[in-house]
């Protein structure tokens, strides 16, 4: 699968990640694609039910995620705004 990258942020973007299952993932973004399926490293997880814990790398479907908290410096829409206008120049 193609991967998909925020210019800029892979591997540098601390993000939290809320699950459908109110599970609560944040870590290093390390991948991202068009479906919104992530790979994050150096992952804190507080799950609803249960103890907290630690992974190394987890990676996460995109249809299983809720919502995707980027960190309050960084301006989103123009990252992708920025991305949308490269991919449409020759």
């Amino acid at each position: 699968a193609e991967q998909r990258r925020l210019d800029g942020t892979i591997g540098r973007v601390r993000v939290t990640i809320e699950l459908l299952d109110d599970t609560l993932l944040t870590g290093w973004l390390e991948e991202a694609d068009g479906q919104m399926n992530v790979l994050l490293s150096a992952v804190d997880a507080w799950p609803a039910a249960g103890d907290s814990g630690q992974h190394k790398a987890l990676r996460v479907r995109g249809q299983d995620i809720r919502c995707l908290r980027l960190p309050p410096h960084m301006d989103a829409e123009q990252a992708m705004r920025a991305r949308v206008r490269r991919r449409h120049t020759p």
